[in-house]
């Protein structure tokens, strides 16, 4: 896709084989572990709210700042560290008010390494 697409067929080449690894994983998830049992709807739900405001979030932030700031490298490592700082604090937030135990541990174990 790199001769057709340009880059652009690089994300498209990646993006489908990460969905086919994403199958291989719950094909074995199904044959190993014998299934979600009908949990999958109770956890891609919540994720899914949160996976949406952190990118409603990321593109927000990076629309304001890509107004305001002139265009060149520091300008894009800049977006790219304010959109996603922003992005990544939505969603541990969200997902850290809906009561996800793992959530709760990352960020306990960062306040002890932290003082």
């Amino acid at each position: 896709l790199l001769g057709r697409m340009g880059y652009l067929g690089l994300v498209w080449a990646d993006t489908a084989k990460q969905a086919g690894h994403a199958l291989v994983m719950f094909g074995l998830l199904q044959w190993k572990a014998g299934g979600l049992h009908g949990r999958l709807r109770g956890v891609l739900l919540p994720l899914g709210v949160a996976a949406t405001a952190m990118a409603a979030t990321v593109a927000a932030v990076q629309w304001a700042l890509g107004r305001v700031i002139a265009p060149g490298l520091g300008a894009d490592l800049a977006l790219l560290a304010a959109g996603g700082g922003a992005g990544v604090a939505v969603y541990a937030a969200l997902l850290w008010h809906m009561g996800w135990p793992e959530v709760r541990r990352i960020l306990g174990a960062l306040r002890r390494r932290g003082g």
